[in-house]
């Protein structure tokens, strides 16, 4: 697994922009990384107290289904995973 650097922190922090004002004593570390998603989420599950992952859902039966990082998290991340529906972006 090798650290990115460039425009892949953006999104993370731009997600992320404002909830330390709100949320101050949660700790919430965004890296952008190198790897598969699933190795990645699970090695870095092993040091957290808890992991936080989204699932997108792709349409109105399938968005009820986890995709295929979720459901490997659910079974072999170091600790339980809280999965939430992440809502596409307006289009503008």
């Amino acid at each position: 697994m090798s650290r990115r650097k460039g425009g892949e922190q953006r999104v993370p922090a731009e997600a992320l922009a404002g909830r330390g004002e709100r949320y101050p004593d949660v700790k919430v570390v965004a890296q952008a990384v190198n790897g598969h998603p699933v190795d990645v989420l699970k090695e870095t599950s092993a040091g957290a107290g808890l992991l936080v992952v989204g699932s997108r859902g792709r349409g109105d039966l399938t968005g009820l289904l986890l995709g295929s990082v979720s459901h490997s998290l659910l079974h072999h991340a170091h600790r339980p995973p809280r999965i939430g529906r992440v809502e596409p972006p307006a289009h503008r």
